[in-house]
């Protein structure tokens, strides 16, 4: 019996010393976004007249009124992965390599190792805004509500017809109609939008001090990190009508409350693997991939071409 004590005392010893040799990893760094993805950014209205354009919005004589650099919530999600290649000639812009085409109406899966996003699309308790809020893009009501009415200029309408004008009617409802009872409980406004999460980031872009990009800090958690694969990804931009090509407003869960039905909204699940699938005219790409030699290493994601469609 003692024997056998001793034995069990020197494995258990042993099992804490030995080293698994995971392949996986987080990958910490950072994402970068042109100034210019918002100056040259355009919305029009109904009739196809500029609403936005040249980093302002526009007045019914088309004189500038607005600076829209400032305004985050045109930035959409930014999706970013990791890949074994990224290569040009599957399509106008880089792309990572692909597996083999099984459909003829869909690109070969791209088996990414790993990938993340900088924002997500969040029901923010109106039908109106299904897959129009991300994640980390405001910090309170008011600040939607003036988004959506100076800058998108589709102001919110309520249920009842009348337009939302004051944070706390936009609190109220969410807190009727999603039962939550604290804006903790909610993902697309944040009261504390400093408060440390480490390993992992709030998604939140700040323009850089020298005036020319919008940064964020990301993590890809959780990655199988591989020598030599390349992180890649896009900026899905709100079209000129400011919708989402990569939000799908008939998935999701469902709202159901009185004469009110209908889904909430949610990303495809497939975004990663047939990214040439959902990257639109306008989104900004990743030209340069960052290839990855280490998962000590902090990486910096450039995204600097635009795709014109």
């Amino acid at each position: 019996m003692r024997i056998i004590s001793i034995g069990l005392v020197g494995l258990s010893f042993g099992g804490c010393a030995f080293e698994e040799n995971l392949r996986q990893g987080d990958l910490t760094g950072k994402v970068r976004i042109p100034l210019e993805a918002l100056e040259s950014f355009q919305l029009i209205d109904p009739d196809g007249t500029p609403i936005v354009d040249g980093g302002f919005t526009l007045d019914e004589d088309g004189q500038p009124v607005l600076d829209i650099t400032d305004q985050m919530g045109l930035l959409g999600p930014v999706y970013v992965g990791a890949f074994p290649s990224v290569e040009d000639g599957h399509f106008d812009y880089p792309h990572p390599e692909m597996g083999p085409i099984l459909d003829a109406d869909k690109p070969g899966d791209t088996y990414p190792y790993g990938g993340t996003t900088v924002g997500r699309f969040d029901y923010a308790c109106y039908e109106q805004l299904r897959c129009k809020v991300v994640t980390g893009r405001h910090s309170d009501y008011g600040d939607i509500i003036d988004f959506f009415s100076d800058v998108v200029q589709e102001p919110i309408i309520a249920p009842d017809g009348t337009e939302v004008t004051s944070g706390s009617t936009f609190q109220e409802h969410c807190f009727t109609t999603e039962y939550v009872t604290s804006n903790d409980e909610l993902s697309f406004i944040d009261d504390d939008p400093e408060e440390d999460v480490l390993p992992y980031f709030k998604p939140y872009f700040k323009l850089n001090s020298e005036g020319t990009h919008y940064v964020a800090d990301v993590t890809i958690p959780h990655a199988l990190v591989v020598d030599g694969m390349e992180l890649w990804g896009w900026v899905d931009m709100p079209s000129a009508r400011y919708n989402f090509s990569t939000c799908n407003e008939s998935e999701g869960a469902y709202h159901y409350r009185y004469t009110e039905q209908y889904y909430k909204g949610s990303s495809y699940p497939d975004l990663l693997n047939f990214p040439g699938l959902y990257v639109d005219e306008g989104d900004w790409v990743v030209e340069d991939p960052y290839v990855v030699d280490s998962a000590d290493n902090e990486f910096v994601i450039d995204f600097t071409f635009k795709f014109e469609g």
